[in-house]
């Protein structure tokens, strides 16, 4: 029981400190005043400091919010260019399945000259 309580103690510290420190990445208005008295605290230890630099919220440093839509628009480009280019590969290769099979029902001497035209160096 008292394990539980320390990990859900901790657990509970360190995301109200990242919390804190990410603050301005998602929202542009002003921390609440208990999470500031947090932000300034976890600022004053060196591991505070890398996360801060880690998350690109330094002091004095302009931030950036989060950008949700440009976010998912990122995504969704990057999984229509996959769906895209799978598609591409689905119909080449069904494209090629039936030349084969178009080439097999032909006649043996067609086939040959066939294979010859497509072998040229």
């Amino acid at each position: 029981m008292l394990g539980k309580f320390i990990v859900t103690l901790i657990v509970s510290l360190v995301t109200v400190a990242g919390g804190s420190l990410a603050w301005p990445r998602f929202t542009p208005a002003p921390r609440p005043p208990a999470l500031q008295q947090v932000h300034d605290y976890v600022l004053t230890t060196d591991l505070g400091k890398q996360v801060a630099a880690v998350l690109g919220v330094e002091e004095g440093k302009a931030v950036e919010p989060l950008n949700p839509q440009k976010i998912v628009s990122g995504a969704v480009g990057s999984v229509m260019g996959a769906v895209e280019s799978r598609t591409q590969q689905i119909i080449i290769q069904q494209a090629v399945n039936q030349l084969i099979n178009q080439l097999g029902k032909l006649p043996s001497s067609e086939q040959q000259e066939i294979r010859e035209q497509l072998c040229k160096p």
